[in-house]
């Protein structure tokens, strides 16, 4: 055994050598690691960091985000401290959802496990773990440090941009983070109370597909923050999946209906809308498929995953499309909703599909231009719904003026059977 950890550390010192370590400067607080960061994907899902060690490491041309993940990806990064005196940094990975994460620090022959976390495993701090994974590590003076990173997350999506703090600024990432996540939790409670409160008011189905719409996408964003894991310790069979799911389909299949009542979009594209809600359909029965907990653990959930992507990706792109159909016939509120679902679709792709896909790169604050985005479409929504329930109520308005116009010109004159009615300068005669 002895030799054998000889020969890794040969092995290691070699590539360390030849690979690009990042230099730390005390002035420098916060650094995208993408540029610094080897990779290599373990198709055996089973080796252990000295069998890493001992892998021929490939420098990662993109982003550490992977579209749906079928193997365990490990991730490393070398760090330089060239100062007389330790310095402390914090390891930040901002992305929630990471099923296992194991970290590994190597210096001077020895091999350290400094943490063992993910949402499989149970851990306390809930007000860290709503915004990431924040991992400390120590470099002694003039030390060159290796951090491996573990991730096994398979059958799902992984973004796992990862980035260099000093303590302070991670504290104050996090408190960013969770003062606008806590904004906007009130922002959406404040949306789905006064939408449910007016449907039942006015019985306008328009308030009920909002507030479902909201609700749908509101399961979705919760998720995305670990609003799961204010409530339990760890998640053993991914049942977050299935809220992720429960989120997207709700918001996928209320989003064209909301619009519709708005302006006539199925009117102008009935067979389209059609097949749009067959392939929406399905989506309900990959869910009913996904509540089983042996096919969430199975590759199944690779496709599911994309299958879920790709069709809200679609259907979202599609109702800007239609709306501009709209625009052309002159409906009602067309420019105003293409205005604001342009702004809208453009963050969900840029924020969730995009990223999801490795083509875009991550913050620190993962999550912030969905939550602005999402706050803006609950009071521009609103503005429109306020809008078109006022235009309503005027018209019933100058409709109960008109019937108490008539009734009070009305003028009745009885004689045997007949009765005589002036309305203004003319008699009708009608049987009493």
């Amino acid at each position: 055994m002895k030799h054998w950890l000889i020969i890794v550390f040969i092995i290691h010192g070699f590539y360390l050598f030849a690979e690009e370590t990042y230099k730390i400067d005390k002035a420098v607080t916060e650094i995208n690691l993408k540029n610094y960061c080897y990779h290599f994907e373990d198709t055996t899902n089973s080796r252990t960091v000295n069998q890493a060690l001992r892998h021929n490491w490939q420098k990662l041309a993109k982003n550490p985000t992977f579209a749906s993940n079928k193997y365990v990806q490990w991730l490393r990064y070398n760090f330089y401290n060239p100062y007389d005196t330790n310095l402390v940094r914090i390891i930040f990975i901002p992305y929630h959802l990471i099923h296992e994460i194991d970290v590994y620090t190597v210096a001077d022959s020895t091999i350290t496990n400094i943490s063992s976390t993910g949402i499989k495993r149970p851990f306390s701090d809930k007000h860290i773990k709503s915004t990431g994974y924040p991992i400390r590590i120590k470099l002694k003076p003039d030390q060159t440090l290796s951090v491996l990173i573990r991730l096994k997350h398979l059958y799902r999506p992984l973004r796992a941009s990862t980035y260099l703090l000093t303590e302070q600024r991670a504290i104050d990432v996090i408190q960013e983070n969770n003062s606008l996540i806590w904004f906007w939790r009130g922002v959406f409670l404040f949306a789905l109370f006064i939408s449910i409160v007016i449907y039942f008011s006015v019985k306008q189905k328009l308030f009920l597909y909002y507030f479902l719409l909201n609700l749908g996408f509101g399961i979705f964003i919760a998720s995305q923050l670990g609003d799961y894991f204010l409530f339990f310790e760890i998640d053993s069979t991914d049942i977050t999946s299935v809220i992720d799911f429960t989120g997207a389909i709700i918001g996928i299949l209320l989003f064209p209906l909301f619009l519709n009542a708005l302006t006539p979009i199925k009117k102008r594209n009935e067979i389209l809308w059609k097949w749009m809600y067959r392939v929406i359909y399905f989506m309900i029965v990959i869910y009913v498929f996904s509540l089983f907990p042996s096919i969430r653990a199975s590759i199944a959930m690779y496709y599911f995953h994309f299958y879920i992507m790709i069709v809200s990706g679609l259907v979202l792109s599609l109702q800007l499309i239609l709306l501009i159909k709209n625009i052309i016939y002159k409906d009602k509120n067309a420019i105003p909703l293409f205005i604001i679902y342009s702004i809208y679709i453009i963050t969900m792709f840029v924020e969730i599909i995009f990223a999801n896909m490795g083509i875009l790169a991550d913050s620190p604050y993962v999550n912030v231009g969905l939550l602005l985005v999402s706050v803006f479409e609950i009071f521009a929504f609103m503005g429109l719904m306020a809008n078109e329930s006022l235009k309503v109520y005027k018209e019933r308005s100058e409709l109960v003026e008109k019937q108490q116009d008539v009734t009070r010109n009305e003028k009745y004159t009885t004689f045997g059977n007949m009765r005589y009615i002036k309305i203004g300068n003319q008699e009708y005669i009608t049987s009493s």
